[in-house]
């Protein structure tokens, strides 16, 4: 048997509360510069082609003088799902006897025993809206877990579980025990230090009464926190932790603040999952056969009896549909991974929703799930998506798909900033279909992705409908990748301006390089700052140096560990950059081979030379980076005499593994000191 939505609470049950017309907040574009701050108002589809009259038809209701990006938005409300069982067919399946909720003329039916199916909003007041939460402040994700009546356990208690070998008791029965959940005190605190982390749990139930009936997830996650060096058994102790099954008051709800608090929190699910100010960890991998004893009784609620006690495991309705298969665990991930970025802490393969997507606590084994960060999915993909993923019961799909295309229009209408890694080309063409929602995007990073020609024309159309952009950064494309630089070419030349490009560690070939190149003697395109670092088989860069020779708008050139000509050394002394970068200092450690000169067969000492010559008779640069180049004595007091002659220098660095000699140190101070416009030598 599937089971995912269930009785006593699972994650199936994460959007069924969404009846109550939950709403998130749309960003006001004359707002956006303070990050999501400023007043909030219903969240807004877009719709452009829908008439007044075909919206009214689709029961929403139209918005006039509301635009963005030049579209019209139309806000949209939630109806309940009729179910078309009738009673006894409900009976036979297995399910409790239904009874039948009036709504506007039509009749729903609603079961006890299946919260999933429940109209989770009061028939008498269905226009009543739910609150909405705003995603990155922290007072606001407080306020969500105050008004739903949301426990956060403490580490410290589960740890406890574990030591007395228990499974985790639901919320009822947690609140009986000592210190178990964070208190409101702690909350109010938390809101201005936000310490400790708050790590929302995202995991499969392994059975329909019990999410971790053989308590191997709890120990997972002590283990993941023990064995990870960044993390460590102390912060697991201290940290809190959302887990539905002991945070959410479970089947069965007997007094009405229960059944309030939980309708309440399934409303705004998301909010936990989505928000800046929480982590995700996802427990994907199922309980393995040595853990498994159906033997063991453990206590749940039995419902023959009504009350909770020992049964036996063999007794639950086991389900073991893997995680990936699962539609709200994906969900799940969807919406951790809209947070802004994220950690990959690779000790333990651990990679961890950041301020973006999945934790996986693994056992060392390798996991590309683990390491990278689900790609913005766009509603209509996510639609196609969801025919492939497993629903217990397929009412839940439409609210699923709903909440979904909210948080995704609302993190895409408020984004800044958005950072990616281990992208596929498959994830690139996903990541093209969203990006044009990004309004309001100024900085785009994606390291270690994969191209072809599709993905990257795709990705360089896209790119060009994002109106705000302002960084791209494209870097450790492994493979030849001569497509990325084109796309990027095509993107200086469609948008005119950009202030930031970094292809650093990409493998753009020649063509590529003559490419991108080509584009920047295109006086139109304006590009302020270019990183071009460690590119391996681009040529010998004197069409680069000619391009940004031809270019007066780029004014800092990095381009540390890329193979250079002499000839291309001297171009770029006869250009206008001010800031020109051959060395470390932004690379993060020293490496070999000054500019991989050894690729063109050219010596140190010439290579040498051509800068000191390009030092005298530049006018325009003010920043020269050597650092880490292998400069020896001879080559540093060239240099000394080149700096006696600049006129522009203001910052020269020449720091070396291997310290200069007195003497040439000596050198280099009088010639600082004799060089008028130098304010910084390190050495």
């Amino acid at each position: 048997q599937v089971f995912l939505a269930t009785a006593s609470g699972s994650f199936g049950v994460l959007l069924s509360a969404m009846g109550g017309g939950a709403s998130l907040p749309a960003l006001d574009p004359s707002a956006a510069a303070g990050c999501l701050g400023g007043s909030h108002r219903p969240y807004l589809f877009p719709e452009a082609s829908k008439s007044d009259a075909e919206a009214e038809g689709e029961g929403r209701t139209k918005i006039s003088g509301v635009a963005a990006g030049g579209r019209e938005y139309l806000q949209t409300t939630q109806e309940p799902v009729p179910v078309e069982r009738e009673d006894k067919s409900a009976e036979d399946g297995g399910r409790a006897p239904c009874h039948r909720i009036a709504d506007g003329g039509r009749e729903y039916l609603a079961t006890p025993l299946q919260p999933h199916l429940q109209i989770d909003q009061d028939p008498s007041n269905t226009n009543a809206p739910a609150p909405s939460y705003e995603l990155s402040r922290p007072e606001e994700l407080v306020r969500f877990l105050r008004e739903a009546n949301v426990a956060l356990v403490r580490g410290k208690f589960l740890a406890r579980l574990i030591e007395e070998n228990r499974v985790l008791p639901r919320r009822q029965e947690a609140e009986t025990e000592k210190d178990a959940f964070v208190t409101d005190g702690e909350l109010e605190e938390w809101i201005s230090k936000q310490r400790p982390v708050i790590w929302t749990l995202s995991h499969s139930w392994e059975s329909r009464e019990h999410a971790d009936p053989f308590g191997y997830q709890i120990c997972r996650l002590k283990e993941g926190f023990e064995k990870t060096p960044a993390l460590g058994l102390e912060m697991f102790h201290s940290a809190w932790f959302f887990y539905d099954y002991v945070c959410l008051y479970q089947f069965k709800r007997m007094e009405n603040h229960q059944e309030d608090s939980f309708r309440k929190a399934m409303g705004n699910m998301h909010v936990l999952y989505a928000h800046e100010c929480t982590r995700t960890i996802s427990i994907q991998k199922a309980a393995p056969p040595n853990w498994i004893d159906l033997e063991k009784s453990i206590p749940i609620y039995y419902n023959h009896s009504g009350k909770v006690e020992p049964r036996p495991i063999k007794s639950l309705i086991l389900n073991d549909t893997p995680y990936i298969k699962r539609g709200w665990t994906q969900a799940e991930l969807l919406w951790s991974s809209s947070r802004a970025q994220m950690l990959f802490i690779p000790e333990l393969n651990l990679s961890i929703s950041g301020c973006t997507t999945d934790a996986e606590l693994l056992d060392g084994e390798a996991s590309n799930t683990a390491q990278r960060a689900e790609v913005p999915v766009t509603p209509e993909i996510f639609k196609q998506r969801t025919e492939e993923l497993v629903f217990t019961h397929r009412v839940d799909l439409d609210p699923v798909i709903r909440l979904q295309a909210k948080v995704f229009h609302y993190k895409a209408s408020s984004a800044l900033s958005l950072s990616l890694q281990q992208l596929t080309a498959s994830d690139v063409e996903t990541l093209s279909a969203a990006l044009p929602h990004y309004v309001f995007l100024q900085s785009l990073a994606v390291s270690h992705l994969e191209l072809n020609e599709k993905a990257a024309k795709s990705l360089e159309n896209a790119l060009l409908e994002v109106p705000q952009l302002r960084s791209i950064s494209f870097t450790d494309c492994a493979k030849p990748c001569p497509e990325l630089a084109m796309a990027m070419a095509g993107v200086l030349k469609g948008r005119g301006f950009l202030h930031h490009l970094d292809l650093t560690g990409c493998c753009l070939t020649t063509a590529g390089m003559e490419a991108l190149a080509e584009a920047l003697k295109d006086n139109s395109v304006s590009l302020h700052e270019l990183v071009l670092m460690d590119l391996r088989e681009s040529g010998d860069g004197k069409a680069l140096a000619k391009g940004v020779k031809s270019n007066t708008s780029v004014t800092m050139l990095q381009i540390y560990g890329t193979s250079l000509s002499l000839e291309a050394i001297e171009v770029l002394f006869e250009s206008q950059l001010g800031s020109l970068g051959f060395g470390a200092r932004y690379h993060g450690a020293a490496a070999d081979g000054v500019w991989r000169l050894k690729d063109l067969g050219t010596q140190l000492t010439d290579a040498v030379e051509a800068v000191a010559e390009g030092m005298e008779l530049t006018t325009s640069l003010s920043e020269l980076d050597l650092s880490y180049c292998g400069l020896e004595d001879p080559h540093a007091q060239r240099l000394a005499k080149a700096l006696k002659r600049n006129q522009s220098l203001r910052f020269l660095d020449l720091r070396s593994d291997q310290p200069f000699s007195e003497e040439t140190t000596r050198e280099l101070k009088d010639a600082w000191n004799e060089s008028r416009p130098l304010d910084h030598l390190l050495l």
